[in-house]
């Protein structure tokens, strides 16, 4: 893993010779540190000091004004209890990336995280978007997948990811997407020899079984200058085609009001060589009302009413609040399927000089996960911070973190109710840079 986070470090240093160009270098280094205790109903309570170190670079016209570098690297360690995987390093993202000078194509190579349409990973491989005369584009992608428990490049029968998305807004002024991806990953087999003894049908995962193999379609478009609607329809199709998330938005803006009426249908994300996708699911809609309104920079309000459907039973919640100065206070509620609660959160950032500001976070809330119950469990944390950046370059950050919490959760096969008491450190120092150099190509 060293070894190829020093390789793309080093591509930050080493510039081939070429033609005269002005080349600009950006990074931002980022130093944390957190501190909190673990306590476990097996064992004794243990403390955990886990300090963060990470960087960020971007080299643009590295070589040539359409050629450009990005990475991002991070690696922490535990200075008290140390784990068997520690120190953890991990490489986010890390590649070349090629933008034509005339707009037809991007072209990027390397590690990458990729967000289109329905498609969802991180790979080492290739993505490619091309400008479709001007009308849309075409966005295509292919690599093999990224293990969050493993630093390296993994092979394609271990798992990889292709797909492609084709957008336009050239009819009817309304943005129109179609995408499709196919993910795979290799997985321990699993058979049910219980069913079998019984006579049932086989329940079987194979090694090879595709993980995700979705299409999806999106609609946007603005009806006037107040009203716009907005449509998803994403749907799975290894074994048939099956609707897996569905969703419709109308909103009406204007002058400073939005108000928006809400549909989704939702069904598990359980991935097919999961041994879970074995189990009965079941799907979900919800309806919801929303709206906020902005009197000025720092006083607004915003309320918001859902109801869920599920499969015989329903469930409420609503969310009322202002906006005030740099923050928010709000009441929420809940009812029906999944329990009861009422909380009531506070968070106000108030800036104390032109380099100076602290922000405060107050939650507090009482519930219990189902009607029958008649004790409510209490919970309440707060939070308190100071941010300092004496400089355009730095900033310095300290955050304190409480949870002080009651709760009535505890059975005689799990009599472990959770720590009553729990307090928190967080520390951040960032620094960023930024150097803009011309270079003269050599003979």
């Amino acid at each position: 893993m060293m070894r190829f986070i020093g390789f793309f470090l080093a591509l930050v240093v080493i510039h081939p010779v070429c033609d005269a160009f002005a080349a600009g270098i950006t990074g931002r280094f980022t130093t944390a540190a957190y501190t909190f205790e673990r306590s476990n109903p097996d064992t004794v309570s243990q403390g955990n000091f886990r300090v963060f170190q990470s960087a960020r670079f971007r080299v643009m016209a590295w070589g040539r004004s359409e050629l450009s570098l990005q990475t991002y690297a991070r690696g922490s360690l535990d200075l008290i209890n140390q784990s068997g995987n520690d120190p953890r390093y991990r490489l986010f993202h890390g590649y070349l990336r090629w933008q034509d000078s005339k707009d037809r194509f991007v072209l990027t190579g390397g590690r990458q995280l990729v967000m289109s349409g329905v498609g969802f990973g991180r790979i080492n491989g290739i993505r490619v978007k091309v400008a479709l005369f001007r009308r849309g584009q075409l966005d295509t992608y292919l690599g093999t997948l990224v293990d969050i428990g493993s630093a390296g490049v993994r092979s394609w029968g271990d798992g990889h990811m292709f797909g492609s998305r084709l957008s336009t807004t050239s009819i009817f002024d309304t943005q129109l997407s179609a995408s499709f991806y196919r993910r795979s990953r290799r997985t321990d087999p699993f058979l049910s020899p219980v069913r079998l003894a019984a006579g049932l049908g086989t329940l079987e995962i194979q090694p090879g079984e595709v993980e995700q193999q979705m299409i999806g379609f999106n609609l946007q478009k603005g009806l006037g200058s107040r009203f716009s609607v907005y449509g998803r329809w994403d749907l799975s199709t290894p074994d048939g085609v099956r609707t897996r998330r569905a969703e419709g938005v109308l909103r009406y803006h204007s002058n400073g009001l939005t108000l928006s009426g809400e549909w989704f249908y939702r069904e598990p994300y359980i991935d097919r060589n999961s041994v879970f996708s074995l189990f009965a699911q079941s799907s979900n809609q919800e309806l919801s009302a929303r709206g906020n309104y902005r009197f000025n920079r720092f006083l607004g309000w915003f309320g918001e009413f859902s109801r869920v459907t599920y499969e015989g039973a329903d469930g409420y919640r609503l969310n009322l609040g202002i906006n005030v100065l740099n923050g928010y206070v709000g009441y929420i509620r809940r009812r029906g399927f999944g329990g009861v609660s009422d909380g009531f959160t506070v968070n106000l950032r108030y800036r104390l000089h032109r380099e100076l500001w602290t922000s405060g976070g107050l939650h507090y809330s009482r519930f219990k996960l189902f009607h029958g119950g008649v004790d409510r469990s209490r919970i309440l944390s707060s939070t308190i911070g100071l941010d300092y950046r004496p400089s355009r370059h730095l900033t310095l950050s300290l955050q304190g973190q409480a949870l002080s919490q009651n709760l009535n959760l505890s059975t005689a096969a799990n009599p472990f109710p959770g720590l009553s008491r729990d307090f928190r450190f967080y520390f951040k120092a960032s620094t960023w840079f930024f150097h803009r150099t011309h270079r003269e190509g050599t003979k």
